[in-house]
């Protein structure tokens, strides 16, 4: 079962941070009001790991977003 719900962008461990062109249009997209798809992340024990997303995990750090929405599977 797929679960999408907003997680505060400290609890998320991310592998590299891709500051490029776009980064920044999408923080400055976010900073407007806009929005984007959920992140991919893959639960683990105390953090979620990114797997899909990391351009638009650290475009909400840059605008200043404490919450990121993001999408996992839960493991049975």
């Amino acid at each position: 079962m797929k679960i999408i719900k907003k997680l505060n962008l400290s609890s998320i461990s991310i592998d590299r941070l891709p500051l490029t062109k776009r980064t920044l249009d999408l923080a400055n997209h976010i900073v407007k009001g806009g929005t984007v798809p959920p992140i991919h992340v893959m639960r683990q024990v105390d953090l979620y790991r990114i797997l899909d997303g990391r351009h638009r995990f650290l475009a909400h750090k840059l605008a200043g977003k404490q919450q990121i929405l993001v999408k996992y599977s839960e493991v049975i």
